[in-house]
């Protein structure tokens, strides 16, 4: 394998590692699929108090657009219904989106939340149409 087949994937911040306390619906970072093939979407669950919901992962076509639910025959693995419990510590769940859409989302509605219950999720893009691809490093 070359470096060029080796870098056709990138990361980006589905959420920044965060203390959900509250049962406010939340938004993650819009994921713009736009130049690769393939959409893997990783929620992680730290140390949880108390936090009990739902995750939503929902696309658009374009900026503008109205956010909606991703059916589940456009995702691979739980489909879109993704809940977590207070006994999901230190837990991952992992989802493949292979919609058509080019921005996908991930909401997070807590049924129950309070306390400390850290959460972070990572988008992985991969099948890069333009290779290698940078991946994005501190500083």
């Amino acid at each position: 394998m070359n470096y060029s087949e080796a870098r056709n994937f990138d990361f980006r911040a589905l959420y920044a590692p965060h203390s959900k306390g509250n049962t406010n619906a939340s938004a993650s970072n819009a994921i713009d699929t736009q130049g690769y093939d393939s959409l893997t979407l990783v929620l992680q669950a730290g140390s949880l108090n108390n936090l009990a919901g739902d995750h939503e992962v929902q696309h658009r076509n374009t900026t503008s657009a109205s956010w909606v639910k991703v059916p589940d025959e456009e995702l691979v693995g739980q489909g879109n219904d993704l809940t977590i419990a207070a006994t999901d510590d230190n837990g991952i769940s992992v989802v493949d989106y292979v919609g058509i859409n080019r921005y996908v989302r991930v909401t997070i509605t807590p049924t129950t939340a309070s306390g400390n219950n850290f959460m972070a999720g990572l988008a992985i893009l991969g099948h890069a149409r333009r290779r290698p691809v940078t991946i994005p490093t501190f500083g």
